[in-house]
């Protein structure tokens, strides 16, 4: 039998026997497989993420290897040569079909989902044992590659609702005296989840203590003000009401006697089974109708307008949906998925509301909008609807800029202001100045008022369709959107769900927080099919076709539409024989039945994109407007492109313009863009970022200028509309133009450079430190290849925004940057400015040792400041004088710097800056043990990140946070406050993400005693860092009583002053004491004494180890000194009480009990 876990470290056992599964890169191949869950994953993804983007030369050769071997672990009694019935290849790639208790991961949602409609006292040891499963962090190996994200953060949400739903269901058996002190633990592990505060809410109120009880939702509301700027949710603010008043049916009716057999379910919301977050209990229901609010009722009706689209008699008449266009296309079913609308209707009437769709391509997701959208319309709302086209061209923000467009014409702004950028579609308007994160901020505030305004004048709702193709900026102002309530405000979003684990998860993660109505669209039911297909084909048929067509199709709208009209004019049960299985397939046959003039029109427009001006179509063929026309409206007869409006075309769906650019050669392709290029230019040269798409996808030298030009120009538009992630992609397009255009190397290198340090400031905007990072190094590659140090100049100076948090990777130095710094800043010859940015980035570069060289560079670095005037060039200064190492000696010196830098973010609006000044006064603060104070700084921080949106701020200031959380004993919440840390930071800077979560970790366990989940942790720290992560895992392997292979790992004589270094100081302590190592005991003495006040490694305001004091102690114990040590104890106990740290006051008080009783005089 076959077992595989990966809620932990990944195992296989075969026949219940452990099984090797081989080294990192093999181990990769099976984690990615297991992650995909059945689903094939393609060679070449398979490739990029086992070689993390540097393949070997034969990669599909080395992968065959590692499936081959794999194959062989998994299957070991299968004959040589025997197909694999579990790890199978097809043409696409490879999948793992595994049987459903095979994965650990896979019996646990399993048994989550299985609970829910159990009686609660069975549900709980379900969902305990469910739990158990967890031996650490989901696919712990990988938590920094991208390819496990998704499937990580999905698995995390499913355990936290595991842990809700036992805490439901300890409440449903009428057990709440074991359910508070687990909710207490579990609120204050996840502040943020209203339904675990619902929880510990019910059961303090179900034990008698109402004032507790209430006193626990006042917390929850003080926490969302704080650290969202929102109020409770509705669930909260009922539960509140009734708990006041005493409404003891409705408190009964979630808290049920023991015994009266509720399900764990009905204490907590059930999810829709693609996204694992609660529904409100009344999303299911219809209830009686409020005005403004869509009506059942509606459904069966066509919409207004609309004639029947069935020769039947008029109760079978087959509704229709106008869409904004004028265009009709029919609408079955999905009585309950508007019932759900009408529902989050009439709750946004009461304050505003959300509503989730979420279905596979084709499924009927726009359909279902416009139908919910003009039933609205007819009820008095006023409905925008914006959509995300998909693929590349397409401007930044574009769904709101179509929204927000439709929304002015109605309500508009009543001061255009920061909205300049979104409410004009060429982006002619003027761009941000100043601060890019204060300027955007600006205008999400504009934005957030004007919804509001609009909504408080007449019931609005927004539409956003397609969701899953929307680049950051849209999903950033859709959170605004979402998070506003007390007006009338619907917000509805629809996308494919499996997006929803990637690109949209930290999205849907705080859509959660509002309990949004879900809304998932499966397969029409086979009387439906019916229905449309009568429709279509304008004829009855035959059950047994209808039965094989919905089989077929699974019920996809689509692709029953489509299959519908292969069938038209033929004997549909013969031709039921030549309806292929795919999707695609079907697409391929029904234009195979087009004239082939109409099919080349039809390809150009594929090129073109989801929708296209006739007039471009035209100039672009080549051929006379009327034979364009022509074939354009046969198109339009078909079924495969519709008129939105006037001169424009758009396919009826992305899966019929995906299937014919596809299905293209490349040079096909780059001859249509080309053509296209050349007719956007003449007719509609705004168009930017289409024009540098076109320009650039033609492939042609002497168009690679003008694709750099326009992709530079779009790149600047979306730089207006805060669209970093945008515009960092139309660089990465300038740069691969550029590549192409004939010139010398000096110029080639000189536009690279530049080119290159515009996508490392766009990369910065985004949040993707790691990334430029990366950019930076292209570029000085360049400069070196070059042999110019005027663009080694220009590559470091080219960093131009703010980045207070580290801008590399721990541990890590590059010598070649360092040693090309010194040179450029000993050399006469830089302006000032560029001058005082070469010092920054040196004091950026230096290892912790270079100490005087930092101070020196760094005081260099503010005089030039000074003089400059600058404000952001000073500000970066005072900065840099904040990072000098190691941090445990710097109190004094930073007092003096923050309270200047305070005073100059407060006059010219700096907001990163002024993240700064809360995180080095917390780090001021925790030298000096002001826990209160540490606090209190490290919570104004993480408003200012949240407010600004800035994750690597947000996650060092939650990482101070977890920091306090261990020193005071509560390890639960510490650990998922680090966990947190790794979800902000994860798709910025991924290698920073593991190692900040791995290190949090590592320390919880050692306080807890939990050494031997550590080691694999350490040994992974060990081989990233080498010698500089060589005490931790000594110190793990010396705690378990492994002093011999303790003693052989190596790491540095003296320990490096840099982040770490309270954390080396008591680690090298305590493994000296371990290894009774007398001489690394007396040599650390010194060391330990300056710093003997402060509590372990607080200076770096990111973890938590013991009072230096107690590893002061333990090392003078060793070398004899009862004395010193007595005191030293004496003192770490003092420290630990500052810190409320009752596991650091125990061990210091343990250690003065060691020792022999002092002498009498």
């Amino acid at each position: 039998m076959l077992r595989v876990r990966v809620l932990g470290p990944l195992e296989v056992a075969v026949g219940g026997e452990p099984a090797s599964i081989g080294r990192r890169r093999q181990r990769a191949v099976l984690g990615i497989l297991l992650a995909a869950r059945g689903r094939t994953v393609p060679v070449d993804r398979i490739v990029e993420a086992v070689w993390e983007g540097s393949p070997p030369a034969k990669p599909r050769s080395s992968l065959h290897v590692y499936v081959s071997h794999l194959r062989g672990v998994l299957e070991p009694a299968r004959l040589p040569r025997a197909g694999s019935r579990l790890l199978v290849s097809s043409p696409q790639g490879y999948a793992l079909h595994l049987a459903a208790d095979a994965v650990d991961a896979w019996s646990f949602e399993a048994a989550v989902g299985r609970s829910r409609s159990l009686p609660a006292e069975e549900a709980g040891p379900l969902l305990d044992g469910a739990l158990g499963l967890w031996r650490g962090e989901a696919y712990a190996e990988w938590a920094a590659e991208p390819w496990a994200a998704a499937e990580t953060a999905r698995l995390n949400e499913l355990r936290l609702m595991a842990q809700e739903l036992s805490l439901a269901a300890a409440l449903g058996a009428g057990r709440p005296q074991e359910a508070v002190p687990a909710a207490e633990a579990y609120v204050r592990s996840h502040p943020l989840r209203e339904e675990g505060w619902r929880l510990l809410a019910l059961g303090l109120w179900a034990t008698g203590r109402q004032g507790d009880a209430l006193a626990a939702l006042r917390r929850a509301g003080a926490v969302c003000a704080e650290e969202l700027g929102l109020d409770l949710g509705p669930g909260l603010v009922e539960l509140e009401r009734a708990i006041l008043t005493r409404q003891l049916d409705v408190l009964a009716a979630a808290v049920p006697p023991a015994g009266a057999g509720r399900t764990a379910a009905a204490a907590a919301p059930a999810p829709a089974p693609e996204a694992p977050a609660p529904v409100p209990e009344t999303s299911g229901t219809a209830g009686p109708a409020a005005p403004g609010a869509v009506s059942p009722s509606d459904v069966d009706a066509p919409a207004a307008g609309a004639p029947a689209a069935s020769d039947g008699p008029a109760a079978d008449a087959l509704p229709v949906v106008r869409t904004e266009g004028g265009s009709r296309r029919a609408f079955v079913g999905r009585r309950h998925e508007l019932g759900v609308l009408a529902e989050a209707a009439r709750a946004a009437l009461r304050g505003g509301a959300v509503a989730l769709v979420a279905g596979e391509g084709g499924a009927g997701k726009s359909s279902l909008l416009d139908r919910c959208a003009a039933a609205l319309r007819s009820e008095g709302w006023n409905v925008v609807v914006g959509r995300c086209p998909d693929g590349p061209g397409v401007p930044a923000a574009w769904a709101w800029v179509e929204a927000l467009r439709d929304l002015a014409g109605a309500t508009p702004p009543e001061h255009v202001g920061p909205l300049s950028a979104l409410l004009d579609p060429d982006g002619v308007a003027d761009g941000p100045r100043g601060d890019a994160t204060a300027g955007r901020f600006r205008l999400h505030a504009a934005f957030t008022r004007w919804l509001a305004s609009a909504a408080a004048r007449q019931p609005l709702a927004v539409f956003i369709d397609d969701l899953h193709e929307a680049d950051e900026e849209t999903l950033a102002l859709l959170g605004r959107a979402a998070a506003i309530d007390g007006v009338p405000l619907l917000v509805v979003a629809a996308y494919r769900p499996g997006h929803a684990d990637t690109t949209l998860a930290p999205l849907m993660a705080g859509l959660a927080r509002r309990d949004p109505y879900r809304v998932p669209l499966g397969g029409l039911g086979v009387a439906e099919v019916a229905t449309l297909v009568r429709a279509l084909c304008g004829t009855d048929v035959s059950g047994e076709v209808v039965t094989a067509l919905a089989e077929r199709t699974g019920g996809n709208p689509f692709y029953v539409g489509e299959s519908a009209r292969l069938l038209m004019g033929r004997d549909p049960s013969a031709a039921m024989v030549g309806v292929p299985d795919g999707i695609r397939d079907v697409v391929r046959q029904r234009l195979a039945r087009l004239p082939a003039e109409a099919a080349a029109i039809l390809r150009l427009a594929a090129v073109a994109g989801a929708e296209a001006h006739v007039a471009v179509l035209c100039a672009a063929a080549g051929a006379p407007a009327a034979e364009v026309v022509d074939a354009l409206e046969v198109c339009v007869t078909a079924g495969l492109l519709t008129e939105p409006g006037p001169g424009l075309v758009r396919f009826t769906h992305p899966l019929l313009r995906d299937t014919v650019y596809s299905d293209l050669s490349g040079l096909r392709r780059g001859l249509l863009h080309g053509r296209l290029a050349g007719a956007l230019e003449q007719l509609r040269p705004d168009a930017l970022p289409a024009l540098a798409l076109h320009f650039t996808r033609s492939g042609d030298p002497a168009m690679a200028g003008r694709a750099v030009e326009f992709a530079l120009r779009a790149a600047e538009l979306a730089e207006h509309r805060y669209a970093h992630d945008v515009s960092a992609d139309l660089l990465r397009q300038a740069l691969d133009a550029a590549e192409l255009i004939p010139e010398p190397g000096d110029a080639r290198a000189e536009r690279a450079v530049d080119l290159l340090g515009a996508l490392m400031r766009a990369q910065i905007r985004a949040g993707s430190g790691d990334a430029a990072a990366r950019t930076r190094r292209r570029a000085l590659d360049a400069a070196q290849r070059a042999g110019r140090d005027d663009l080694a100049v220009a590559a470091f100076t080219a960093w131009t925004e703010p980045t207070p948090w580290l801008t590399r990777s721990h541990g890590t130095v590059d010598r070649h940057a360092v040693d090309t710094l010194e040179r450029l800043t000993a050399r006469p010859g830089p302006p000032p400015a560029d001058l005082a940015r070469l010092l920054q980035a040196l004091v950026d570069e230096l290892p912790g040792d270079a100490g005087e060289q930092a101070r020196t560079a760094a005081e260099r670095q503010l005089a030039l400041a000074r003089r400059a005037g600058d404000p952001g060039l000073l500000a970066a200064a005072l900065t840099t004088m904040t990072k000098l190492l190691p941090h445990e000696a710097q109190a004094a010196r930073c007092v003096p710097v923050v309270a200047e830098l305070r005073e100059l973010t407060a006059r010219h609006d700096l907001p990163a800056y002024r993240w700064v000044c809360e995180q080095v006064d917390a780090m001021v603060a925790a030298i000096g043990n002001d826990v209160e104070a540490v606090e209190r700084h490290a919570r104004e921080g993480l408003a200012v990140a949240r407010r600004y949106r800035m994750p690597e701020a947000e996650a060092a200031s939650l990482s101070t946070l977890a920091m306090l959380a261990h020193a005071g004993g509560r390890f639960v919440e510490a650990e998922g406050l680090y966990g947190q840390v790794r979800e902000r930071l994860v798709r910025h800077n991924a290698s920073r993400a593991a190692d900040l979560h791995a290190r949090g970790v590592i320390t919880i366990r050692l306080s807890q005693g939990r050494i031997a989940e550590i080691e694999p942790l350490a040994r992974t720290l060990h081989a990233a860092w080498g010698a500089r992560g060589g005490e931790a895992l000594a110190l793990v392997l010396a705690l378990q009583g492994k002093l011999e292979e303790a003693r052989a790992v190596r790491f540095d004589a003296v320990p490096v002053p840099d982040h770490f270094y309270g954390v080396r100081l008591g680690a090298r302590a305590r493994l000296a004491c371990l290894l009774g190592d007398t001489e690394a005991a007396a040599a650390l003495v010194p060391l330990l004494r300056p710093v003997r006040d402060q509590f372990g490694s607080a200076a770096a305001t990111a973890f938590c180890t013991r009072p230096l004091a107690l590893a002061l102690g333990e090392v003078c114990a060793l070398l004899g000194d009862a004395a010193g040590a007595r005191s030293a104890f004496a003192r770490a106990a003092e420290v630990a009480r500052l810190w409320g740290s009752p596991h650091g006051e125990a061990a210091a008080v343990e250690g003065a009990r060691s020792l022999p009783a002092p002498a009498r005089a």
